[in-house]
Order: C-alpha cells, then structure tokens, then sequence
C-alpha cells in the first residue's frame, strides 16, 4: 500500500533533524517524500554519482563506504534508523557528486527527500544548512584519517612519520608538469585531480583522480622525469607525497600526502 503524506509526515515527526519543526513545514515536506526499500548488500548510492536526493533511516542499517587507495572497501560509518545521509551533494556551494558509496546492512526502509525539497527546507531553516556543513566536515575528516591508516598501515609507515606531509592545492593549480624530476608521488584525500597530455597546444585530459588514488609514483619507481602533468581542478587535498607526474586540482583544492 502506497504510503499517505499523513505517514511520512509521522515518519519525519520522529527524526531528530525535524523534530523541533513546525508541524506545518514537516507536513510540506512530507507531501513531496518518498519511501525506498532496500534489500540486503543493494547499494543504495555510489560514489561519484550525480546528487538528486538524500535519505532518512526509518528502518535497518546503512553502511557509509569509500574506496581505498588499494581499491578496497573502506568503511566510514554504519548509521541506524533517525540517521541520515546523502545531503552532502545537494548543499549549495558544493559538489553534485556523491563523495561515498552507501549499501543496505540488512532490509531497509528509507524516506527520500529530492534536491528541489531539500533546497526549500534549507532557505526555510538556515540552522539545518550549518547542521548539514559540520556534519560534511567531520566526514571530510574522517575519510581523511581512514585512507592515510590505510596507505601508512600498508607501508609500514608510521602516522607523523617525516617521510610524508601533507599540502593542499586550489582549483586549477599545477602539482607538477611533464618532464618535471620525478621526487615524490601523491596520494588524494580530499578533492579530484586531473592528469593531462599537451598535444596539438591543447590539453588532453587522460584520468581524473579521486580520494584514495595514487600518482606520479611511476616515475620514482622507474627512476625517470614525470611523464604526465597533473593538476587540481576540484580542490584536491593530496596527501602526503613521495613522487613526480604532471597533474593539477580539479574542482575544490585537492589535499594530497606526498
């Protein structure tokens, strides 16, 4: 039996992010939610993807995954019912895209709320806007955290070792060119990067890398200048580095270990 706005007006009354609300604005919301079920082990949301709605827990458990930077499922958090997620992408100011991947623990109920509903509750309840920017920060964080265990984990690299240090790029800044001596390579925490070829005078873009990928390691390992230039285009925080490669920030800057 489809669900009455009377239902997902009850479901959102007991969700501590709208429980202070008026009970007027809960019911507009409401009129424009949806429910999803999810089966056990579905993905619900992938990384990278395009935004178009965030999620309210009403029943099951959620896991909050990221890749590592051996392609491994990394697990940022698993949240239960009155719990949330999927807002980070249709913040405004921010990026669009999904920056984890989220699957079903067990059989999960969820209300869904579109970008367009979110963006009206957020210009009605600017605390939720702050609410939703802290929580964003914290997983930024935490993401942060889990990749670098991860790699110094897998490197026998100890955390504070001086053999890494961390360095953000804004958008657009080159992290190194083509031909450049190959001394370090880089690891993305935080933002996307671009590694491009010049031909013809135009800039070929080649790969896009994510939180949690390599660069500019081959040519340490091969003992030759960076082949390819790489640059920030999203703010890419890379991580700690160790290695050459042309690349440059994407959109936000990338943090990145070298």
């Amino acid at each position: 039996m489809p669900a009455t706005p009377d239902d997902l007006h009850q479901r959102l009354a007991r969700v501590p992010l709208f429980a202070a609300w008026a009970e007027d604005d809960r019911r507009r919301l409401a009129a424009h939610a949806a429910f999803l079920d999810a089966a056990p082990g579905e993905t619900i949301l992938r990384e990278g993807e395009f935004g178009d709605r965030m999620f309210l827990i009403e029943r099951g458990s959620v896991q909050i995954f990221t890749r590592g930077f051996d392609g491994s499922d990394l697990v940022l958090a698993r949240l239960e019912p009155g719990q949330w997620f999927g807002e980070q992408a249709l913040l405004p100011g921010g990026s669009p895209r999904r920056n984890a991947s989220a699957r079903a623990l067990d059989a999960c109920r969820l209300v869904t709320l579109s970008r367009g509903d979110v963006a009206a509750a957020l210009g009605r309840h600017p605390e939720l806007l702050r609410r939703f920017q802290d929580a964003g920060a914290a997983e930024r964080a935490l993401r942060e955290a889990r990749i670098g265990e991860q790699l110094f984990a897998q490197l026998g690299v100890s955390s504070g070792s001086a053999a890494y240090e961390l360095k953000t790029w804004p958008a657009g800044a080159v992290i190194f060119r083509e031909g450049d001596p190959g001394d370090r390579a880089f690891l993305v925490l935080r933002g996307r990067a671009q590694a491009s070829r010049r031909e013809d005078g135009r800039d070929e873009v080649l790969s896009e890398l994510l939180p949690g990928q390599f660069f500019g390691e081959r040519a340490i390992l091969q003992d030759a200048p960076a082949r390819l230039p790489c640059r920030r285009w999203k703010r890419p925080r890379p991580s700690r580095s160790t290695g050459p490669g042309s690349a440059r920030p994407a959109s936000r800057a990338p943090a990145c270990a070298r």
